[in-house]
């Protein structure tokens, strides 16, 4: 199962990016086994098109023709191995292969990647449509403001249900 509830960790944020690194980890093995995967989204560098706790479904890419400029991708962006589940702001050929700049909705890079470091490519996003869901509310207006704040309450649909990984 690939649940986003299993990464969150607020009280140790070294702790959580370690086990986001392992899930993406696990993400990308799936994804390049050919197998579509489907988590819970984390953040709000997607707005509108992805809310912070919607169930995102990604398909395997195995060629550059399968991504087109907007589409949101889940790749490993250059220089550093990052993962995001972000947008293909560009696409360009060079040297013989595709290379692809990687943003969020904002309008800000994350890098290059090429055709090898894209891995999936989102077929369906699941809003979550839990009434008052304290993680699903609407982007703040403010960078420095949490979608969740410190003082606020968990719901029940605040932690994430099951996913899984689909085989065919």
């Amino acid at each position: 199962e690939l649940d986003v509830g299993w990464t969150l960790c607020p009280e140790d944020p070294a702790k959580e990016l370690r086990l986001r690194a392992v899930r993406n980890e696990m993400l990308k093995e799936q994804l390049q086994l050919g197998n579509p995967v489907i988590y819970r989204s984390s953040g709000w560098s997607l707005y509108p098109r992805v809310w912070s706790n919607d169930l995102c479904s990604y398909d395997p890419v195995t060629s550059a023709n399968e991504v087109r400029f907007g589409d949101i991708v889940f790749c490993q962006a250059q220089p550093g191995d990052r993962f995001f589940a972000h947008v293909v702001s560009s696409k360009w050929f060079q040297d013989g292969e595709w290379y692809f700049t990687i943003s969020n909705l904002k309008g800000w890079s994350n890098g290059w990647c090429s055709i090898k470091h894209i891995y999936g490519r989102l077929i369906r996003v699941e809003h979550c449509s839990a009434q008052r869901c304290t993680t699903c509310a609407p982007a703040p207006a403010s960078r420095k403001a949490r979608h969740r704040g410190k003082d606020a309450k968990p719901t029940q649909h605040s932690v994430a249900q099951p996913v899984r990984v689909r085989t065919s």
